[in-house]
């Protein structure tokens, strides 16, 4: 299986865009993941082919996305792994990986960087990359928040956490204001080191978002630090497109994503990339194992 992945961040100061000093506001690779058959287990392997040389150190180590074919922390049923989930492992691990090169090289001291996501880990090696980008943001003291667009957290009835959240307040004054809720739960898992709020960054929006603060940072933030922050989301959240999302995060969702039309000419690249370092003839070799008859039309490029 291939995928192309692309790891794209932004910087904004208030309403206006920043150019990088330092770093590319993008990186792409393609993911190469192939079955293999160790000991009579069946594992999955990867290779990540930057599609630009300067770009690899920018990367994962592949090492960390060997996986056991029935790896707890990817299945979603009792069956064997997808083969496809490594690949999405292989992106969550650059996107950790590129925050704290953000962090390191574009950020300065009191700066904070939204995460496109929670700050929960839940994949075989992906709290090795979290922890290096909590343990950066912390060194550098750069606000380290994950804002998630969606949420499985439900109460104890069974009713999804943030619906029950927005409820509440629209019997509220707050009703027809942006506002934030907080405390929620206790997260004491060691793979979760954060603090959780329900956030409406927009007083005519209807939805109500999970966000998230590196629990070492927040309990050293004043309450006016927190509202600052929230407050920088809020005035950034009032684009026509989706108001009450973060414009920034609908800017870097944007550029991140792969089109469709695309797929012809990643083609070509990934073509270009792999004939002469022998990747290409062992992808090969592994579609034509399972009775493949166009190695192009199984290359899977989203």
């Amino acid at each position: 299986m291939v995928q192309l992945t692309r790891v794209y961040f932004n910087l904004y100061k208030g309403s206006m865009r920043l150019k990088p000093k330092k770093l590319p506001s993008r990186i792409e690779f393609f993911t190469i993941c192939f079955a293999v058959n160790i000991k009579g287990q069946i594992f999955y392997e990867t290779e990540l082919v930057p599609l630009r040389e300067e770009w690899s150190p920018f990367l994962p180590n592949v090492k960390d996305l060997k996986f056991h074919s029935f790896d707890a922390t990817l299945r979603t049923g009792t069956g064997r792994v997808p083969i496809i989930r490594v690949a999405v492992a292989a992106r969550l691990f650059a996107e950790w990986r590129y925050a704290q090169l953000v962090i390191e090289n574009e950020l300065k001291q009191g700066d904070t960087i939204i995460r496109d996501g929670s700050l929960q880990t839940a994949t075989t090696n992906e709290r090795k990359y979290a922890n290096e980008t909590y343990d950066r943001a912390l060194e550098k003291n750069v606000k380290l928040v994950g804002l998630s667009k969606t949420s499985a957290l439900f109460t104890t009835t069974g009713y999804p956490l943030m619906a029950a959240i927005a409820e509440l307040a629209e019997s509220t004054p707050v009703a027809k204001t942006s506002w934030y809720y907080h405390p929620i739960v206790i997260i004491s898992q060691p793979d979760h080191r954060a603090e959780m709020y329900a956030v409406k960054l927009y007083p005519r929006s209807e939805y109500v978002f999970r966000l998230e603060f590196v629990k070492p940072q927040i309990e050293k933030m004043s309450p006016q630090d927190i509202e600052q922050i929230i407050g920088t989301l809020s005035s950034n959240s009032e684009d026509a497109s989706f108001p009450g999302y973060p414009y920034g995060l609908l800017d870097a969702d944007r550029f991140a994503r792969v089109s469709s039309r695309e797929k012809d000419d990643t083609k070509v690249q990934f073509l270009a990339l792999t004939s002469n370092t022998g990747l290409l003839e062992r992808l090969i070799k592994c579609v034509r194992a399972s009775n493949a008859h166009d190695i192009i039309n199984q290359l899977i490029i989203s």
